[in-house]
C-alpha cells in the first residue's frame, strides 16, 4: 500500500510541475517535448518488436 501511494505522491508531484512548466515556459514547447518524446518511444518499441521477431524466427 505505501508503495502505490508513494507512486501517486510522485506522479501528482510532476503533473504539478509540468502545469507549472506549462504555464511559465509556454504550451507549445511543452506540446513539441510530448509529441518527441512519444514518437521515440514509439520507434524504440518498434525497433525492439522487429528484434524479438527476428531473434523468435
Amino acid at each position: 500500500m505505501q508503495v502505490t501511494w508513494l507512486e501517486t505522491d510522485i506522479f501528482t508531484a510532476g503533473l504539478g510541475f509540468l502545469m507549472l512548466s506549462v504555464r511559465y515556459s509556454g504550451l507549445t514547447n511543452i506540446l513539441s517535448l510530448l509529441v518527441l518524446l512519444i514518437s521515440l518511444f514509439m520507434v524504440w518499441s518498434l525497433l525492439f518488436g522487429t528484434e524479438a521477431m527476428v531473434k523468435v524466427k
